[in-house]
């Protein structure tokens, strides 16, 4: 009798308790959602201040390069004659380079302040995995626009079936290094980029071309027909395991319902408080049977439940779906790990 009050009073306190945990939990990712709903804002807004400037030192440097053109061709265009009005046109270019300089300096300023605050914009592969990030914009597109547009572009290789593991090539102008595959452009990246990233433009350009060589590659690799082969067969291997698994589950629970079945007058009595019968031994096997039942179909549903993650894991296209589905379980079991140490004196 006291074994099973036990039991209820206990199932209360559990059940209540994880609905106050529920609540609070709810109440944490609404939270957790709306800190990142602001972090995106403030992101956004800085790089919006931070483009809106650069766009600024950058028209300036147009200007600038073009009346330093202007001088070169009137320099050039005058007699050794003319020695007075070349030192002058001489040290107006050299005016104008060091004003470019100046601003070069500026701008690097301002993205090394920004650097450790600004959030950049991921480039994702073929597999949805990031390859690095954009923080600039250039010309109408965002950062982001730019981000999702690289991507897009890599996807597309996918179907190009004879891309050799070197196949990016880099060409680089005055104001851009781009990056090719086939004549089609992947990425350009900017005087911006590169200081961004505290570097040169070739030093970007090597390294954006060296991480999408390796990203078609991989591509190729878990895509040809004899890895695909070997995950099939893994994951059918997986399969059939989890469903002898889930056979002897079964089995386990069907002869724990005869192990019950057979204590009925022997150790499962019923329940009676004084002379008043609370539960006849009858109504005590069916609860438990029926506790039984409940204990057998979670437990099938825990094993599929983490069958299907390992599985999604094996074929790289389905892989953060496995770690979202781990997710899943994996944080409220830390959650409740953390508030139970936090508990404990």
């Amino acid at each position: 009798m006291k074994k099973f009050i036990s039991i209820i009073f206990l199932s209360i306190l559990f059940f209540t308790g994880e609905t106050a945990f529920a609540q609070k939990d709810s109440v944490k990712v609404y939270q957790s959602d709306s800190s990142a709903m602001q972090t995106d804002s403030v992101n956004a807004a800085i790089l919006k201040i931070f483009n809106r400037k650069v766009d600024e030192i950058e028209k300036l440097r147009i200007a600038d390069s073009i009346t330093k053109a202007n001088l070169v061709r009137e320099i050039s265009s005058l007699q050794n004659s003319d020695k007075l009005k070349k030192e002058e046109l001489q040290k107006q270019l050299e005016q104008l380079k060091d004003q470019e300089a100046l601003r070069y300096e500026e701008k690097k300023n301002q993205i090394d302040s920004l650097r450790l605050t600004a959030k950049g914009y991921p480039v994702l592969g073929f597999f949805e995995d990031t390859l690095f990030f954009i923080f600039n914009k250039s010309g109408s597109f965002s950062a982001q626009e730019r981000a999702e547009a690289i991507h897009r572009r890599i996807k597309d290789l996918s179907g190009n079936y004879r891309l050799a593991k070197d196949s990016v090539e880099i060409v680089s102008s005055e104001n851009y290094t781009d990056l090719y595959v086939k004549d089609q452009t992947i990425v350009s990246i900017s005087d911006n980029d590169a200081i961004w990233e505290n570097t040169s433009r070739d030093t970007l350009a090597a390294r954006y071309q060296k991480i999408i060589n390796n990203e078609i590659v991989r591509y190729q690799h878990e895509t040809s027909v004899t890895t695909l082969v070997k995950e099939i067969l893994l994951a059918l291997f997986l399969i059939v395991l989890f469903v002898f698994i889930i056979k002897y589950i079964f089995r386990l629970f069907r002869w724990t319902s005869v192990k019950i079945s057979q204590q009925k007058d022997i150790l499962i009595k019923g329940i009676q408080i004084r002379n008043y019968t609370l539960f006849d031994s009858s109504k005590e096997v069916n609860f438990l049977l029926n506790l039984n039942n409940v204990v057998k179909w979670l437990l099938v549903f825990l094993v599929i439940y983490l069958a299907l993650p390992i599985i999604f894991g094996i074929f790289p296209w389905t892989e953060n779906y496995a770690s979202t589905l781990f997710g899943y379980i994996l944080n409220p079991l830390k959650k409740i790990a953390s508030s139970f140490w936090n508990f404990v004196p």
